[in-house]
């Protein structure tokens, strides 16, 4: 399966359930092989503060190729890897606003599902606009419930940087980027 080129406006908005997604792929038999999500643009995909994400790896879709998508607007997570692996997400931009309840990735694993390995984040553009750095709670990146535990993805060499604040994003945690770049990237809003 590809998803390509396509531009997605006001998706879930209406929703309350967190578990949707702007861009929703799921294969709980964890065998998919060949998809591809690239070069889409989504924008408000979800209700602010309902856990809904942009781009969404449910339940064990493995082997998928994320790259080159902008994800910008309300909503929650940018992106969710949920119980899958060998997925990577590269040369994205994932734009989490301004009220610092917005998170670029969501890492999370439910019982029997496996250990999530081989999951790769890397050369993605993550950018905010809050007040300050200490405006997000936590970290760009957020490791969710696992009982059964997993192999955290494999983050390097994502750009970061906060307009508003000029600078860093926390970038670092249970998740963490080995080689971070903090880069004024020159957009404008």
């Amino acid at each position: 399966a590809v998803i390509r080129n396509n531009a997605v406006f006001n998706t879930n908005r209406a929703l309350s359930a967190g578990d949707l997604g702007g861009y929703y792929v799921i294969d709980r038999t964890g065998s998919s092989t060949g998809v591809v999500i690239a070069n889409n643009y989504l924008r408000d995909y979800g209700a602010p503060n309902r856990g809904i994400k942009g781009l969404y790896l449910d339940d064990g879709v493995s082997n998928v190729t994320v790259e080159g998508n902008v994800v910008t607007g309300s909503g929650t997570f940018g992106a969710q890897i949920h119980s899958g692996n060998r997925n990577r997400f590269s040369g994205n931009i994932f734009d989490l606003g301004d009220t610092g309840r917005q998170w670029a990735l969501l890492y999370q694993n439910s019982a029997g599902r496996g250990n999530m390995v081989g999951n790769v984040f890397e050369n993605n553009l993550i950018v905010a606009n809050f007040a300050n750095a200490d405006a997000l709670q936590g970290n760009v990146y957020f490791s969710g419930n696992s009982p059964n535990g997993f192999v955290h993805p494999a983050v390097s060499g994502n750009i970061y940087w906060n307009q508003q604040a000029g600078g860093s994003l926390p970038h670092h945690g249970d998740i963490a980027d080995i080689s971070p770049a903090i880069v004024d990237p020159r957009l404008s809003r």
